[in-house]
């Protein structure tokens, strides 16, 4: 009987491990495309909308990242 991902614990820690280097990275991009798009437009705000935009790629990034984990290669 092979052992299904889920029972690995390196693989869960992997997963924990990229599912934080891709929260970081979303981050950091969004908030330096919106300190980009601050600094060429002269106005305020787009920082932090470039972090919400960073947020809501890294959720969508990682339920694909979860989904990937969770799929029964088994039937």
């Amino acid at each position: 009987m092979t052992k299904r991902k889920l029972d690995r614990p390196l693989y869960a820690v992997g997963l924990m491990g990229a599912i934080s280097i891709n929260i970081g990275a979303c981050i950091v991009i969004g908030y330096w495309i919106g300190s980009y798009i601050s600094e060429s437009t002269k106005s305020d705000g787009w920082v932090i909308g470039g972090d919400l935009t960073g947020l809501a790629l890294w959720i969508g990034s990682a339920i694909l990242i979860v989904m990937k984990m969770l799929e029964d290669r088994d039937g």
